[in-house]
């Protein structure tokens, strides 16, 4: 999916500068790398000498994969096996991983209880008023009914739940951003150690589910994107697939509020996809906005009904928005210092990548989402879009965003995303010029085609129309002579015998390929119709008129030397 380059996209790219800067900072200033004397100093100079060096690396490497064509890469069917095999491996990987953690740990279960002993077979009921602990507990239900009440198996549970994450990241990234940014995107969420504690520490948890579902919801919205991007939306069809993305939409603006803020970004990016009107696109963005509206208001109302949801949304609010009048610097984390910091630097690639090209670009919408983290953290309550977890996924989708930056073209400006409108743009350009060709071609011939013969006249006609289709003559009426009864003879006389040349006029029946002009098949016409006349004019002056014989009809018996007939 590409964007066009409009002025909101800027003002984001300015704004995620300054915070970019703030976060390398920080991030060297609290995790302790330097001294105390002179500590901001020394944390300011090294964000800016970090920051310089991932701009160079960048254009270095943008320049590399535009020497190597990386863009077209993806059209190749070994590099399409070679990929496929890479993220099939990574998977396996991530999946395997999780379990080893799992079979070596030796500390005891903790976590959310109720998740499991709600699900037992034949247990006792704990009652559960959170909806994603209810949905947990009846998914996992439906397992112990084949598997028996086995502790270990709600982890396995979760560990399928983050592989269906990974993999709807996966193909949301590879649409909105290309192949390298999914294959850097899957590979940092899948060996992260900050996705790995409730394996570790073995923790019954929502978390894993909830990711599962806040997949589903991106690849949706991204599915949602490329169909408009690639102009499938055709026909009012396709009303239903946009009720059903605002469906997905309202019902995990309803489980965690802290979504809304990762999904408005991407869907008013449809307003800026590149090649399409912008009228239409309003269109689908209310009929998607008003469908989550309907359903984030059933969703109050299926609580305690109708009555009650003013209630029941009351409560909701003040769950999720309040306002803690604090500004917590969730990024300098004291766990995984180095590696935390290594990812703000790479993070910092997208400044300069991001005028790489100047007519397209990718990114502002990932940028948006993690900008909006920075200012809903005042203000928001128990939301999960500012966990670690959460936050490190982000980075994850900034880290992939860098990876497309680089291979995205420099000069890729209509190749890919305006193919079909230049084509036909192309198309009726030439046709344009067919038509004018062949309008001056009828012009210049039509006084010598005329004089020559009707049937060449009406020929260079038809020539103007650009599929080259030439209709059929008309059928030639035979000259009526004067009535002579059957069996009469009549005299030869040279006033009576018609001299008038038998010949008929050349016919064109051959076919003329698309690649020819107008200008071309009247030359060819003009050129058969000159010979033919001269054709006609030779034999017209070789043959001598009395070498002409009568009309005869099937009375008429020619007689020869030594016949012999007795009448």
């Amino acid at each position: 999916m590409k964007l066009r380059r409009a002025w909101p996209a800027v003002g984001i790219w300015v704004i995620f500068l300054i915070f970019e800067f703030a976060m390398v900072a920080s991030s060297g200033f609290f995790l302790g790398l330097f001294p105390n004397e002179n500590k901001l100093i020394y944390s300011i100079v090294f964000a800016v000498l970090s920051i310089l060096l991932m701009s160079v690396i960048v254009i270095f490497a943008g320049r590399c994969s535009d020497s190597m064509k990386a863009n077209l890469w993806p059209s190749k069917l070994p590099f399409k096996i070679g990929y496929q095999i890479t993220i099939a491996l990574i998977l396996i990987g991530a999946v395997w991983y999780r379990i080893e953690l799992l079979g070596n740990t030796s500390k005891e279960i903790t976590g959310k209880m109720s998740l499991y002993e709600n699900a037992m077979v034949g247990g006792t009921p704990v009652a559960e008023y959170d909806l994603l602990s209810i949905v947990y507990s009846t998914i996992l239900k439906g397992i112990l009914f084949f598997t028996g009440n086995i502790i270990t198996v709600p982890f396995f549970f979760q560990i399928v739940c983050f592989t269906i994450f990974m993999i709807c990241g996966f193909f949301t990234v590879q649409k909105l951003l290309g192949y390298a940014a999914a294959l850097v995107f899957t590979a940092y969420v899948g060996f992260m150690p900050v996705f790995t504690p409730a394996f570790t520490g073995p923790e019954l948890s929502t978390g894993p589910l909830f990711m599962a579902m806040f997949g589903i919801e991106l690849l949706f919205v991204a599915l949602f994107l490329e169909g408009s991007f690639k102009k499938k939306y055709t026909s009012k069809a396709w009303i239903l697939w946009y009720i059903l993305v605002g469906i997905v939409v309202g019902f995990m603006s309803y489980m965690d509020a802290g979504t809304i803020i990762m999904i408005i970004p991407f869907l008013f990016a449809v307003l800026f996809i590149y090649g399409t009107k912008v009228k239409e696109e309003v269109v689908r963005l209310i009929i998607v906005v008003a469908a989550a509206v309907l359903t984030f208001i059933g969703m109050f109302i299926q609580e305690q009904g109708f009555m009650m949801a003013d209630v029941r949304f009351a409560n909701w609010a003040s769950y999720y928005f309040h306002n803690l009048n604090t500004f917590d610097m969730f990024w300098a984390y004291t766990d995984y210092k180095i590696i935390y910091l290594v990812t703000l630097i790479v993070m910092s690639g997208v400044i300069v990548g991001f005028w790489k090209n100047r007519t397209v670009e990718k990114i502002s919408p990932w940028l948006w989402s993690i900008l909006f983290i920075f200012v809903s953290v005042p203000f928001m309550g128990a939301t999960r879009m500012n966990t670690q977890v959460f936050v490190t996924v982000y980075y994850a989708f900034i880290l992939g965003c860098v990876a497309s930056l680089i291979a995205l073209p420099a000069d890729e400006e209509e190749a890919e995303y305006v193919e079909e409108s230049v084509k036909e743009t192309v198309e009726e350009k030439e046709a344009e010029e067919i038509r004018e060709l062949a309008e001056d071609a009828t012009e210049e011939g039509a006084d010598e085609t005329a004089s020559e013969s009707p049937e060449a006249a009406q020929g260079a006609q038809k020539v103007t129309e650009p599929d080259y289709e030439f209709e059929d003559e008309p059928e030639e009426e035979e000259p009526h002579g004067h009535f002579v009864p059957e069996g009469m003879v009549l005299p030869e006389d040279d006033e009576d015998v018609d001299l008038t040349p038998r010949m008929k006029m050349p016919e064109f029946t051959g076919t003329i390929s698309l690649a020819e002009t107008a200008r071309q098949v009247n030359e060819k016409l003009k050129e058969k119709e000159r010979k033919a006349a001269e054709k006609r004019e030779t034999e017209r002056k070789s043959a001598p008129v009395t070498d002409k014989k009568p009309r005869k009809d099937d009375f008429d018996i020619e007689l020869k030397p030594g016949d012999d007939f007795d009448i």
